[in-house]
């Protein structure tokens, strides 16, 4: 895909781990540290504000890797089951320029929203930007983002009925601006976010555990 001459390929890629908060880095690829978990290839959904972008101008591929950490995990002797743990999602960024270079400046912006456990209320829970170097014709960065780590419990019953608590990840909505804040592209992993995506850069939002 082109714009002006030039294509960006991102890969998104998102791992459960445990507890710890990751840092924020911009690797070249690589060089980037390693990852563990069972990938999984997202779907991804253009936004009304970057469908228009298709085509020949970008390249979008999202993949998640989880695991969890599990605190609790039961089965009761009329075979209910109870489980409950840590999930921790975080996403990894590579990007590519294709032809022309991306100036220095350009700003990555991932929006990470949560839903109740069996629930469909949406919540944003914290928003990241990432600072991209330059990039010229063919050269790729990769970028780790810090991540959330949500919690949740779920119960099975014998005879069938499900309930829960907490939190599951919803999906992201990804977005490269250019630095003077014009969106190059948008992606969410989830068609629930397609409403809540915006044509603006949101600002940051710490993660509250």
């Amino acid at each position: 895909m082109r714009s002006n001459g030039f294509t960006l390929v991102i890969l998104v890629v998102a791992w459960m781990a445990a507890a710890t908060v990751s840092a924020q880095t911009v690797s070249e690829s690589g060089k980037e540290p390693p990852i563990k978990g069972a990938a999984k290839k997202a779907e991804l959904f253009a936004t009304k504000f970057s469908a228009s972008l298709d085509g020949m101008k970008y390249v979008l591929e999202i993949t998640l890797l989880t695991s969890k950490k599990t605190s609790s995990q039961f089965t009761t002797s009329m075979g209910s089951k109870h489980s409950s743990g840590d999930v921790k999602t975080v996403p990894r960024i590579a990007i590519t320029s294709r032809n022309n270079p991306v100036p220095e400046g350009a700003k990555l912006v991932i929006e990470y929203y949560s839903r109740p456990k069996f629930g469909t209320e949406r919540e944003l829970e914290c928003v990241e930007h990432l600072n991209l170097p330059a990039l010229t014709p063919r050269k790729t960065v990769v970028a780790d983002g810090r991540g959330i780590e949500l919690y949740s419990s779920q119960y099975n019953s014998y005879s069938g009925r499900r309930s829960g608590s907490g939190k599951d990840l919803c999906g992201l909505i990804v977005s490269l601006f250019a630095p003077d804040g014009t969106l190059l592209v948008q992606r969410v992993t989830h068609q629930s976010l397609l409403e809540l995506a915006g044509k603006t850069m949101s600002g940051p939002k710490a993660f509250e555990r």
